[in-house]
């Protein structure tokens, strides 16, 4: 970014999520290239508070300004598994108009301390088709 004739660089903060998933059927997660996935994370109350002491708002909430939130799928393999990313904007390393300041390390520990405190929603062509308890995955660190 270019700010008084200078450039500054900015690196953005975010919360990230991987999840890696195995087909317990012979379904795939995306059967036609028209297929609209989703993905949400509804937060507990600890989540939540979490999220509202580091950045001051609830970025699971998808009506946030300021706050991007970025989803992706690689669907099922020939050996059954598939990877599900989810990632939320917390801010950025230095303060500009597009985004506002990252939070402390303290605080976003803390985010990341919580971050499994909620349920995973997968969304397909606007239906909901699973949710699943964020603490019952296998945490990699």
């Amino acid at each position: 970014i270019e700010e008084n004739g200078k450039e500054k660089e900015v690196v953005p903060v975010s919360l990230y999520y991987d999840i890696n998933i195995k087909r317990l059927n012979g379904k795939n997660l995306i059967t036609s290239t028209k297929d609209d996935m989703d993905l949400k994370i509804i937060p507990d109350k600890e989540l939540l508070k979490a999220s509202k002491d580091a950045v001051g708002v609830n970025i699971y909430n998808e009506n946030v300004a300021g706050f991007g939130i970025g989803a992706g799928f690689e669907d099922f393999k020939d050996e059954g598994t598939g990877k599900l990313n989810l990632s939320y904007d917390l801010g950025a390393s230095t303060e500009t108009k597009e985004l506002p300041m990252a939070p402390s390390k303290d605080k976003i520990e803390n985010l990341k301390k919580n971050a499994l405190k909620g349920v995973l929603v997968v969304i397909k062509n606007k239906k909901e088709i699973g949710r699943y308890d964020l603490r019952s995955v296998n945490k990699i660190d």
